[in-house]
C-alpha cells in the first residue's frame, strides 16, 4: 500500500494532505470510473473539479437504478404504441366481438317484448282448408302479461286467420297451438306473426311455403 493512504474497502478511498498524491489518485479514479458501464458524468465532474473524496465513493447501485429507470422511460411509449396499433398482424384481441348490424340490433330491441315464432307446419286434405300448427316461445309469460295470439298473413299482408290465446303459458315454453285457416288456391307462401298482450304484433314473421 502507498504510504500515507488507507484503503478500507475496494469502493472506499481516503486521501491524505499531499497535493501530488491527491492529484494522482484523482486521475486514477477518474480513469477507472470511465471504463465502468455504470459511469455517470457527474462522477467525472466531481473528480475533475477536485471534489473531496475523503468519504466513501458513491455506490454503483443508485447509478444502476438510474440506467434501469431510463430504459423503462424510453421503451414504455414504444410498447404502448405497439399495443394500440390497428394492424391485426401486430396485435389484436384473440376473440373479437361480432360486428353490430341492424338485424341483431332489432333482435336485441325486441328481446323480451314479443313472442317468437319457433316453428310452423300446415296440412290440408282439400287444398283450401289448412290446419296450421304454430309453436311460440314467450318465456316472459305471466298472468299479467303474455303472448295472446298469432296470425297467418299472405305476401300482401292480408290476414288469412288468427288464433287467440286466452291465457298465459308460463309453465309450457315453448308451446304449440293449432287453428284451421282457409287459404286461397293461388297463395303458395304464408307468414306467421305473434302478438304480445301489451306491445302488440312483433313484426317478425315466420315464412312457410305450402306443400300443394
Amino acid at each position: 500500500m502507498t504510504a500515507g493512504w488507507n484503503e478500507s474497502s475496494p469502493m472506499a478511498i481516503q486521501r491524505n494532505d499531499d497535493p501530488q498524491i491527491s492529484e494522482m489518485v484523482s486521475k486514477s479514479a477518474q480513469s477507472t470510473w470511465l471504463k465502468l458501464p455504470w459511469f455517470m458524468p457527474s462522477a467525472a465532474n466531481r473528480l475533475e473539479a477536485g471534489a473531496d473524496t475523503s468519504g466513501t465513493v458513491t455506490s454503483t447501485v443508485p447509478n444502476m437504478r438510474r440506467i434501469v429507470v431510463g430504459l423503462v422511460t424510453i421503451l414504455a411509449p414504444i410498447l404502448v404504441m405497439a399495443g394500440c396499433t390497428d394492424d391485426p398482424t401486430i396485435s389484436g384481441p384473440a376473440n373479437a366481438e361480432p360486428a353490430v348490424t341492424a338485424e341483431n340490433l332489432r333482435e336485441a330491441e325486441n328481446d323480451g317484448l314479443f313472442p317468437t315464432v319457433v316453428d310452423v307446419t300446415a296440412t290440408t286434405s282439400d287444398g283450401a282448408s289448412w290446419r296450421v300448427n304454430v309453436t311460440l316461445l314467450s318465456e316472459y309469460d305471466s298472468p299479467a302479461r303474455y303472448a295472446d295470439s298469432w296470425r297467418v298473413l299472405d305476401a300482401d299482408d292480408n290476414e288469412l286467420g288468427i288464433r287467440v290465446l286466452a291465457h298465459d303459458h308460463a309453465g309450457e315454453q315453448p308451446f304449440t297451438r293449432s287453428h284451421t285457416v282457409d287459404i286461397p288456391s293461388d297463395v303458395t307462401t304464408v307468414f306467421v306473426e305473434g302478438r304480445d298482450q301489451i306491445n302488440g304484433w312483433s313484426g317478425e314473421r315466420f315464412e312457410l311455403t305450402l306443400d300443394r
